[in-house]
């Protein structure tokens, strides 16, 4: 499941940070035993598509990704 974060409301606190939870979709049993997911307008199975909604100046600059390196030992 991809989502372009832009199309997301913030956190309330901090525009920089997301809300913790979203609904991503419903399931609806059919009356052949299959599921049918039927997703919210924020979320997409194709990465490329949700690509295509993104512009450059929405990237990330490198310098200001933050990056988790708690797992790296330091010897």
């Amino acid at each position: 499941m991809f989502a372009n974060p832009n199309h997301f409301d913030s956190s309330g606190k901090d525009a920089n940070h997301l809300q913790q939870n979203y609904i991503m979709g419903f399931v609806f049993p059919q009356a052949d035993g299959t599921c049918r997911l039927d997703l919210t307008d924020e979320w997409n199975v194709n990465f490329n598509e949700v690509c295509e909604t993104l512009s450059p100046e929405d990237a990330v600059k490198e310098i200001d990704m933050q990056i988790d390196n708690r797992n790296v030992i330091v010897e």
